[in-house]
């Protein structure tokens, strides 16, 4: 965060200004303005000089350079912290020791290209290749970068939009993750039946009848659980993909992730048996973590005890991430209306559509089968067949 709080001797709070950045020379730079009474006063001048930077960059700035300055100014980017922090460590692993050091007008198709080559043939400590996934998110972060450089007018246009995706000639085509990483209903009640912990039954049930994100369970607090009306308010996720360490409480993936959902009965029933519990605890608030206390539950924590129960049960392995897709699919198949379904999870129809597929094809199959079923020879009626008189 550019903008700091400052406290006197005397208890005054004021407010500065650090911002490192590279000058035209290709030099390292810093600037610090101090004495600001408000907030808002800082960070208007703040805004203020890296659009004086931002029209100063030098014609010769390399690639690291620029993705210093665009560190520095993610604010005015409208990025969010743990998105930045998670683009650079892709940077700093993958990129910039390839074309960190180059000129960014001189990184051409053909350079992206060659670093693509080179993350091909590159390996793991272990020895492994990177997966195609990997390599294409690394694209997608460069090509970010180089976006901010046409931004600026740095380069006329993104060499890295110019490249195709990589598509790995040996992988046999894959199910869609949502396809095979998703339990039925009956794994689902075989595994919740092992789970003696009444604290990690609540978790698991919580997981499979909301379709919630890991993040967004590990970030509910109980003033977000309306048990008069049964809905919860999700508002809110949990990252570790921050400057600060731990896990800190951040706004959610997207606009449309702020929602609002239906508890089922049980749900419900099952939330305020917990929170008669908690509520027992010293120094009990509505801003405790539900799923935790003061603190919120570790991410670590909650997948090791999910494999411990997937253990136990001996069920088919899936990620936590797929008790969503289970909640989605078992929607779909139930028939519930598309954008209901949508709404629930925080996404687009259009992407409902694109990430459970499947799940339309298998309906799309089922409703031939009926239609075929109607329309055999041998089930027209005779009344089916009279023709109705037009007047």
């Amino acid at each position: 965060m550019p903008v700091y709080k400052d406290k006197s001797r005397s208890g005054k709070v004021s407010y500065r200004i650090d911002i490192n950045f590279t000058d035209q020379n290709g030099k390292r730079r810093h600037i610090c303005r101090r004495g600001f009474a408000k907030k808002k006063d800082a960070e208007a001048e703040e805004a203020r000089i890296r659009m004086t930077l931002s029209d100063n960059l030098p014609a010769a700035i390399t690639l690291d350079a620029l993705v210093d300055q665009y560190t520095a100014s993610y604010l005015l980017e409208g990025v969010k912290e743990s998105t930045l922090m998670s683009n650079l460590t892709m940077y700093k692993c993958h990129i910039s020791p390839i074309l960190g050091s180059k000129r960014v007008k001189d990184i051409t198709v053909s350079a992206v290209t060659q670093w693509m080559t080179n993350m091909l043939e590159k390996e793991k400590p272990d020895g492994a290749r990177y997966a195609a996934n990997t390599i294409n998110n690394a694209k997608m972060v460069l090509s970010k970068y180089l976006s901010y450089a046409v931004k600026l007018e740095l380069i006329p246009d993104n060499p890295a939009q110019k490249v195709k995706k990589y598509q790995d000639p040996d992988e046999t085509v894959k199910s869609d993750e949502a396809e095979i990483n998703f339990w039925t209903e009956d794994e689902y009640w075989h595994f919740i039946s092992y789970v003696d912990d009444p604290e990690w039954k609540d978790i698991f049930l919580f997981l499979w009848e909301t379709g919630v994100r890991r993040g967004e369970l590990i970030a509910l607090r109980w003033e977000n659980v309306d048990f008069g009306g049964s809905k919860i308010r999700i508002e809110a996720t949990a990252t570790n993909k921050t400057k600060k360490r731990g896990q800190i409480r951040t706004s959610p993936k997207t606009r449309r992730s702020i929602r609002t959902i239906d508890m089922p009965d049980s749900l419900r029933n099952a939330l305020l048996e917990r929170y008669k519990r908690h509520q027992r605890r010293d120094g009990f608030s509505y801003d405790f973590y539900v799923f935790g206390d003061i603190r919120p539950l570790s991410p670590t924590t909650l997948k090791r005890k999910h494999d411990e129960y997937m253990d136990k049960a001996g069920v088919k392995r899936i990620t936590l991430h797929g008790f969503r897709h289970s909640h989605a699919s078992l929607l779909i198949m139930h028939g519930l209306p598309d954008q209901m379904i949508a709404d629930r999870l925080g996404h687009t129809i259009e992407i409902l559509h694109k990430v459970y597929a499947h799940i339309y094809e298998q309906q799309r199959n089922s409703f031939k089968n009926e239609l075929n079923a109607i329309y055999t020879r041998e089930n027209y009626t005779q009344t089916t067949r009279t023709a109705v008189p037009l007047h």
